[in-house]
């Protein structure tokens, strides 16, 4: 039997990162090796503490990350993703429908594909997928640098927040998505309000699902 789409890319990705680590953690073992700490320059006693923690902290962060990937490729349950999948369904009946979605035309802005329902990132080290259904707040905003100035998307769930570069002339039709997909949730920026979402996030939360809930029991009705 084949295994669900997000099952498959979870291990994907979880195989990428073994890989990434594993050869992370050997040149951070053979680098140690091969100039232990103190050899290069010459340094007070006081500095001994940084110089021997540096090399310390590496090696543990590789070792976790190794550790994390190892897991998940295993037994890709455990990934944070699958988690919150498991809150939308099974894994198999929402794979079902990313891969529906997927084979559907679609749109992809920053890396992110826009399908009917989700938002779906993927990077050779990294899988996430957001509901737009459970989107919170969303809005526009100009990104300035020295000498340009870029269109963006600020979305805000629940749990996370995804700032995207979308380019001139596809905001709009990015926030028109979002909006058909969840009307209920909080669209456009004044400080004020971001103010307030800052200071009262989970009451904002809050009053965005019970909107929500009323919305979907009037369409029912």
């Amino acid at each position: 039997m084949t295994a669900p789409w997000v099952i498959k890319t979870i291990r994907s990705v979880s195989r990428n990162r073994l890989i990434g680590w594993s050869g992370t953690l050997a040149l951070l073992i053979v680098f140690v090796i091969a100039y232990p700490p103190g050899t290069l320059f010459d340094h007070r006693i006081e500095d001994w503490a940084a110089i021997l923690m540096a090399p310390a902290f590496l090696l543990f962060h590789a070792a976790y990350g190794l550790s994390e990937a190892s897991r998940h490729y295993l037994d890709p349950s455990t990934h944070p993703l699958s988690r919150r999948i498991r809150n939308w369904g099974t894994l198999a009946d929402v794979s079902r429908d990313i891969e529906h979605e997927l084979r559907t035309p679609h749109c992809k802005l920053d890396g992110a594909r826009f399908t009917t329902r989700f938002i779906i990132m993927r990077t050779w080290f990294k899988v996430d997928i957001l509901r737009l259904e459970d989107l919170i707040w969303a809005y526009e905003y100009q990104q300035h640098d020295s000498d340009s100035s870029r269109q963006c998307v600020k979305l805000h769930w629940s749990h996370t927040s995804r700032d995207l570069i979308v380019g001139w002339g596809n905001a709009k039709a990015v926030l028109d998505h979002c909006a058909q997909q969840a009307p209920w949730a909080i669209a456009g920026f004044n400080r004020e309000l971001a103010t307030v979402f800052e200071q009262r996030k989970p009451e904002i939360i809050a009053l965005v699902q019970q909107r929500k809930q009323q919305i979907l029991a009037d369409a029912a009705a």
